[in-house]
């Protein structure tokens, strides 16, 4: 099964149906998020990161994943996707500097949220597509691998 997810459209295609979706970060590029702000964690190595939306390409998506968050519930589906991001340097708990070195973020997925914003994964702007969705790619993951195709 293959989910295409345009993220300048906003659409996800699944078969026959388009989901809602988006991939909005606060982040320095947009001005959205402040230096004085608690700096963004990487996945795994947690090294201070400014976010970035959702990465181009293909993309493995794991088994949906319980939640019970404001950001994250009912589900959050988990993908394969990382990104390449520079590490900022930290002063008295805020951000500083943007350093040269880098880090591999991952930790990317698909799912709900209350909020706009996500901290780089595919919102789906709709609880009960959604929960479609989730339904899809358990049944999906039964007989074979699921991805989504990010442009």
């Amino acid at each position: 099964m293959i989910i295409y997810a345009d993220l300048a459209k906003g659409i996800m295609t699944v078969g026959d149906r388009k989901i809602r979706i988006s991939s909005r970060v606060r982040n320095e590029l947009n001005g959205q998020r402040a230096l004085n702000e608690k700096p963004v964690l990487s996945i795994p190595d947690q090294k201070p990161v400014m976010p970035r939306s959702f990465p181009q390409g293909r993309w493995e998506v794991l088994d949906p994943q319980p939640r019970n968050t404001r950001e994250l519930a009912p589900f959050f589906m988990p993908t394969t996707a990382f990104r390449v991001l520079k590490v900022w340097t930290v002063i008295d708990g805020h951000y500083g500097q943007e350093t040269q070195n880098t880090t591999i973020d991952r930790g990317y997925g698909i799912h709900f949220s209350e909020y706009i914003n996500t901290i780089g994964c595919i919102k789906v702007h709709e609880r009960n597509d959604l929960l479609w969705l989730v339904d899809q790619i358990k049944e999906a993951r039964k007989t074979g691998k699921v991805f989504v195709e990010v442009v």
